[in-house]
């Protein structure tokens, strides 16, 4: 059966005689074209920003100079006005009806042609909406931009129905569904969508041609009883689970009377809120109630409405045992939590989210050489005034111990930065993100009534040893050139305060010295008063595990900057005395990195390598953005002089091509790489999917730009390797975000999962304006970029991050992975199947701590 816009006459006919058709048989091919050549215009206006000034003005004809089929294709021209701020984002849809709808639980393959000028590259996806069938909701997802200019592209994907039922799960079990998942509420698609995203005002020229959407599909009749039965039993559940918060609410303690006491300030935060905190879990099990017995389509509730109530509950059990202890106590109360370091929540120094788990003890197991973060959040009532320390006794186990210094302690500061989720300013969000031995390095005032809030850096004038706080959080705040300033981070964990009113978040990293032998070891981290008394202890019981963990089968780079210059400011990403670069390269190799690029100069590039073998690093390859392909021939073999008098393979000095080149670029490069090539050395450079298509025969290495998140990553990796290159994965996401689980997640597991040679990702350290101020502007080079940096320098040193720690966790996680793979390669008949099996199905998106554990306790019964 064909349906097609070609018949615009018999469409209603058609389409009544599939659906029809479809109800009342087992018969589930489906196919959808839309070739446009017909003057009946199927393109409709979907949506947009609802604070565009204007309608889009959209003008649309068919064009019949430029097709793929037929005689024509349709062309969508259009203007947007854009916002009145010209540097706020703005989208609209447009979209073509999927009729019938499509529904998502057979397999469907999609292609279209598609156009656009320069002006709309990078400004155009193709998408599709998803309706869920028994909840009202629905979901818009895309296939990715349209990076090709003034060419026809094919936008293609085999598995579509997978990809909408997989985007659809994450949403479902993410968002709308309260402990449900897609297999109780179906997904169809109903439109197929042109997606524009831009900011300012821009006029866009689109082309599209030879739209098909076939495959196989549930017949209606069936895909509607199964997902009405599913839903009214996950109705009856959701029931019960209400129910069951509702007798905890019963439970919870009675009001505490405290007229005519004397409360701290924690104490008054305390009865301010437990009133209101009943009122409001009261509430949320209305709503819940209210919404589960609905009989429209908006009976349910999504997991973050159970996880906020659950969070409530126990966060009033919380405040009202310590309020209780409190007042029957004069000591200050430190309660303790423990905070997934690797699962990132934006704390604020309020709220707990998943940190309400008591703290008894750290339970780690790692091995010799290994470092680990872990995390804590400690909530006062009563400190005010008062200064706390914090330390932990030395590792003691059978017959062994290692040194106390080996658990790093620091405070992982909450301050202010402009952005959370990306490296775009977007805003004032408080999280946490620098360790720091001295907290009071930097001094955050907290926004207030007027909504003031400020990052203050603390600077000491070298002639008078005398300090200061200057501000670092506004967009034209001053940085000064360090020239009779200076500023570092302590050396130890000093003492610290509590505000009386916010937690603090402490991290630590533990490292196994490499020979430490296998066994239990054990360390008391204690938090004590001013006058040494222990008001907190925590034991960190790790268990040393036997065996050390191989080389990671991938190979982990970032762009390093860091240049040495004679007379480097201290401050700077891109100017570096030798110590500094140094410390930084020592600091990667110490993280796993140990592939840096180098940005030195043809002159300074013996000195570089030196420093570089001092530190330990490879001396296998040499990745050189100081070295272009537009270098001639004799430099480039002088540096491979150079590269063999400090011991490196010269047939491995790979120089830079053109970075993030166009079509056009790719093409006008292919001479310099071929005298790159004859001159001995190899070439790469970043880039997107089309590269392959015009440099697959020439270039060495590719580092993809969003590699792990590009629905052709199987097809990438696949091709770059037959063409005997390496590919590498950057940009999922850039540095900068304070997250440490997304770059655990994607530059680990993800990239060894998807085929990946290894990462690249931009930057160990790249500042947008002054270092340490999210909020300003390079003048010279304007950008919406904020700082894109996983440490801070300072005077002598560096401040590290959490994100920092997350990259670590990554490639620790592939060297546990490589340590399998290895172990698997040594095994033969079942033993060798039973890995496989293990192995082929792990899963990236799982909990990352299980996931580990997991791999040990498989090392640990294979080895």
């Amino acid at each position: 059966i064909i349906y097609s816009t070609t018949y615009a006459t018999q469409q209603a006919a058609v389409t009544s005689i599939i659906s029809n058709f479809l109800l009342d048989s087992k018969f589930t091919s489906y196919y959808l074209h839309y070739g446009f050549e017909d003057n009946n215009n199927p393109v409709e206006l979907w949506t947009k920003t609802s604070t565009m000034l204007n309608n889009p003005v959209i003008n649309y004809s068919y064009d019949y100079g430029n097709f793929t089929e037929g005689k024509r294709s349709l062309r969508i021209k259009t203007h947007i006005a854009g916002l009145a701020d010209t540097n706020k984002d703005w989208y609209y849809y447009l979209k073509l009806p999927i009729n019938p709808i499509a529904n998502a639980d057979g397999k469907l393959t999609f292609s279209a042609d598609v156009m656009v000028d320069n002006a709309s590259k990078d400004h155009v996806k193709i998408g599709f909406n998803k309706n869920y069938y028994t909840i009202s909701e629905s979901g818009v997802f895309s296939l990715g931009y349209i990076e090709q200019a003034n060419q026809w592209v094919k936008i293609k994907d085999d598995t579509l129905a997978k990809r909408t039922r997989d985007t659809t799960r994450q949403s479902m079990e993410d968002k709308w569904l309260y402990d449900g998942s897609l297999d109780e509420a179906g997904v169809a698609l109903n439109y197929i969508g042109i997606l524009v995203y831009g900011s300012g005002p821009l006029d866009l020229d689109i082309r599209i041609d030879n739209i098909t959407l076939s495959g196989t599909q549930t017949p209606a009749k069936t895909f509607t009883a199964n997902y009405t039965k599913k839903y009214q039993q996950y109705i009856a559940r959701v029931a019960k689970a209400i129910e069951q918060r509702k007798n905890t609410f019963a439970h919870l303690p009675a009001d505490i009377n405290t007229q005519g006491l004397s409360l701290c300030s924690k104490q008054s935060y305390f009865v301010d809120k437990l009133a209101p905190a009943k009122n409001n879990i009261q509430s949320i099990l209305n709503t819940m109630t209210a919404l589960n017995s609905s009989q429209s389509g908006d009976n349910f509730f999504g997991p973050q409405l159970m996880a906020d109530l659950d969070i409530k509950l126990v966060n009033y059990q919380r405040m009202s045992d310590l309020l209780s202890l409190s007042l029957s106590n004069n000591d200050p109360i430190l309660a303790s939590y423990q905070y997934p370091s690797m699962t990132y929540t934006p704390l604020d120094g309020y709220n707990f989210y998943s940190v309400a788990k008591d703290l008894n003890s750290f339970q780690l197991r790692m091995t010799p050489g290994e470092y680990q973060s872990i995390a804590m959040v400690i909530d006062p009532v009563c400190t005010a005034n008062k200064r706390f320390s914090l330390s932990n006794t030395q590792f003691t186990g059978a017959g062994a111990n290692f040194a106390a210094n080996n658990l790093d302690n620091y405070v992982a500061k909450l301050w202010y930065q402009a952005g959370l989720t990306d490296t775009v300013r977007r805003g004032t969000f408080l999280t946490p993100e620098l360790l720091l031995k001295d907290e009071d390095l930097i001094r955050v005032r907290f926004a207030d009534a007027n909504n003031n809030a400020k990052n203050e850096l603390r600077v000491t004038d070298i002639a008078s040893n005398i300090s200061r706080y200057i501000d670092i959080s506004s967009p034209n705040a001053s940085f000064p050139d360090m020239t009779n300033d200076k500023f570092d981070d302590a050396t130890q964990l000093q003492t610290f305060a509590f505000d009386d009113i916010r937690y603090k978040l402490f991290w630590s990293i533990l490292h196994i010295p490499e020979n430490t032998p296998s066994g239990h070891y054990t360390s008391q981290i204690n938090i004590k008063d001013n006058t040494g008394k222990i008001l907190k202890s925590i034991p960190a019981d790790v268990e040393v595990l036997p065996f050390k963990l191989d080389p990671s089968k991938l190979d982990y780079s970032l762009y390093y900057t860091g240049k040495l210059v004679d007379n480097a400011r201290p401050i700077k990403s891109q100017e570096k005395t030798a110590a500094q670069q140094k410390l930084e390269l020592q600091d990667m190799k110490d993280h796993g990195v140990l592939y840096p690029t180098s940005y030195d100069s043809y002159s300074k590039l013996a000195q570089t390598l030196s420093i570089r073998n001092e530190v330990g690093l490879p001396n296998d390859r040499f990745y050189s953005l100081g070295l272009r392909i537009s270098d001639t021939a004799e430099r480039i073999n002088n540096a491979q002089n150079i590269l063999s008098n400090n011991g490196y393979n010269a047939s491995e000095l790979y120089v830079y091509g053109i970075d993030e080149a166009n079509p056009a670029e790719l093409q006008s490069e292919i001479p310099d790489i071929i005298k790159v090539h004859n001159a001995g050395a190899k070439v790469f450079t970043a880039g997107y999917d089309f590269t392959y298509n015009i440099l697959g025969d020439y270039l060495d290495h590719l580092n993809y730009a969003h590699g792990t998140l590009k629905a052709d990553s199987a097809t990438q990796v696949a091709n770059w390797h037959r063409s005997g290159a390496k590919l590498f994965n950057y940009a999922t996401p850039q540095v900068g975000v304070e997250n440490p689980e997304v770059y655990r997640r994607n530059f680990g597991c993800k990239l060894w999962q998807q085929g990946f040679d290894g990462a690249m990702n931009w930057a160990y350290q790249y500042e947008r304006g002054a270092f340490w101020n999210d909020f300003d502007i390079n003048t010279n080079r304007p950008s919406n970029y904020r700082e894109e940096t996983f440490t801070y320098p300072t005077s002598n040193g560096i401040v590290g991050t959490i994100a920092w720690e997350g990259f670590r966790e990554a490639i620790t996680d592939v060297r546990y992975i490589s340590t399998l793979l290895n172990i698997r390669d040594q095994q033969t008949g079942n033993n060798r199947n039973q890995l496989n099996q293990f192995i082929n199905n792990i899963d990236c998106s799982a909990d990352l701590y299980d996931l580990r554990n997991n791999i040990i306790d498989k090392i640990l019964q294979y080895r």
